[in-house]
């Protein structure tokens, strides 16, 4: 019985800690040919990888709205430290 809550009380904490594992996208428009693209994580668990191939396909598919590719020009990426969350800035152009 007793462990079987151990257990239960485990699972718990493990998917209300990876529930909030994400992200916000800010799209900043800087002009019409540079774009920039900023992810910044919301918790230190958060996948900065995926967040790298998020952002690619975000400025991949804001190109594509004009039928045009993308070129990155700057990408900056900081990892996750002690009370720093992760972020993938991209600035790219529409070409």
């Amino acid at each position: 019985m007793n462990k079987s809550i151990h257990s239960l009380s485990v699972i718990a904490v493990i998917t209300l800690g990876l529930y909030g594992c994400g992200y916000k996208t800010i799209v900043l428009d800087s002009s019409n040919e540079k774009k920039e693209i900023l992810l910044v994580g919301d918790s230190s668990f958060t996948s900065l990888s995926g967040m790298q191939i998020d952002a690619i396909q975000k400025a991949k598919s804001i190109c594509a709205k004009d039928d045009k590719q993308y070129q990155i020009i700057n990408k900056r990426v900081q990892p996750q430290g002690f009370a720093v969350w992760p972020e993938v800035n991209i600035v790219f152009k529409c070409q």
